[in-house]
């Protein structure tokens, strides 16, 4: 499994510098957050470092109001007529055409085609995607194809809608697929939802298909056990964790809770600076520090032996230190074999469970960014995947 970055707002100069620094990563770039001369001008950097880059049409909500979004032309018609460009024929072929001129625009190396989102999975909505996959064939025959499937909370409540999505999306016309996973919260506590989505990808990456999962965050580690190709994560709250209310307006609801959070990958919580201060006060503090194999120069003024808080440590760092560690932690996850792969989540769960004890004797949290819930949720959503797909995925690991 590979980090790849979920391009989002304020996002140009962080992605040149990470993948300069990463080299061979990707970029998934942003409609909503982006013209296309911007687009152009991060693809052509993001090249230097031979990164993969794909754009992703974002066809989630037809009423959205987002107001860079409504302004692409495929997206015009998509908004004109989002029921035509999903049943086949001339308007759906049209409507591709469209987006192929966009992506030959900006260079993408892979095609994501548009899916839509729907609280509930209906035979009408398989059907649209199984039309559009096939007739993104014959557009894009010259690219590798991902198939985008959004799954509401509520169909990732349901493993017999999963188990629908795996069965049919079998029969489509793609190399791969693009899951974008809706968040009832920044880090769910319901082990069914991180299960289901465990059991969707690891169902699709045993077609024998590219998985990438899109609107990531540190949760989402355990998908090494599915066997994903790639996970892609970004600074803000709104491209780690898909939310249908990022697509409407208004626009200071995008960058929501200014704040200056911490990532402890150990402990897999994220804390406030004020919070670090009492960490050092306490003696606790050193707990909270990335191994030195990490190699993180972003993060290394906070443990210099001041109070954090005197620091002049702002969010440049703090995504930066955020991004590194994830990365660092995805690469670690890349064991042989099914058995290793879970053999490392729950390790990676019992470390962390023991450094988030510690700290709470002390009255140390990361609040609603606290692991500690979490935990729990892992540990019975990888127990349920495994239970479901041990045997195949044993049998069928790629590497």
């Amino acid at each position: 499994m590979k980090l790849y970055l979920q391009f989002g707002h304020g996002m140009m100069a962080l992605s040149k510098l990470l993948l300069d620094k990463w080299g061979g990563a990707g970029l998934v770039l942003s409609p909503r957050d982006s013209t296309i001369d911007q687009m152009k001008k991060v693809s052509i950097e993001a090249k230097k470092s031979k990164s993969e880059i794909l754009f992703d049409p974002q066809c989630f909500f037809q009423d959205t109001d987002k107001e860079r979004l409504i302004q692409h032309e495929y997206f015009k018609m998509f908004q004109d007529r989002s029921i035509d460009v999903f049943s086949g024929g001339t308007h759906t072929n049209n409507f591709l055409v469209k987006l192929k001129e966009l992506n030959d625009a900006i260079s993408t190396d892979t095609i994501i085609i548009p899916g839509t989102y729907s609280e509930k999975i209906t035979p009408d909505w398989l059907d649209q995607h199984e039309t559009i996959a096939a007739e993104a064939a014959s557009v894009f025959a010259d690219k590798q194809r991902l198939q985008t499937i959004v799954v509401s909370t509520e169909v990732l409540r349901s493993e017999e809608l999963i188990e629908a999505i795996v069965e049919r999306s079998a029969t489509w016309e793609v190399d791969g697929y693009y899951v974008v996973p809706e968040g009832d919260s920044y880090l769910s506590e319901e082990p069914m939802i991180l299960a289901n989505l465990l059991l969707l990808t690891s169902g699709l990456k045993l077609q024998k298909r590219r998985v990438v999962v899109g609107y990531s965050s540190h949760q989402h580690l355990c998908l090494a056990a599915a066997n994903v190709d790639q996970i892609c994560s970004g600074t803000w709250l709104n491209v780690r964790s898909f939310s249908s209310k990022k697509f409407y307006e208004p626009e200071d609801g995008d960058i929501a809770r200014r704040g200056l959070w911490y990532y402890s990958p150990k402990s897999l919580s994220e804390y406030k600076i004020p919070t670090l201060d009492a960490a050092k006060k306490l003696g606790v503090l050193n707990l909270l520090q990335p191994d030195p194999s990490f190699d993180n120069e972003y993060c290394q003024p906070l443990f210099a032996g001041v109070a954090p808080t005197t620091i002049s440590w702002g969010e440049s760092n703090a995504f930066k230190h955020y991004l590194v560690s994830l990365n660092k932690q995805v690469s670690l996850c890349n064991v042989d074999g099914f058995d290793s792969a879970v053999t490392y989540q729950e390790g990676l769960l019992n470390d962390s469970e023991v450094i988030i004890k510690t700290i709470s004797k002390q009255a140390i949290s990361g609040g609603d960014r606290d692991f500690k819930d979490c935990v729990a949720t892992a540990r019975l959503a990888l127990n349920i995947f495994s239970l479901a797909r041990k045997t195949r995925l044993k049998r069928e690991w790629i590497v």
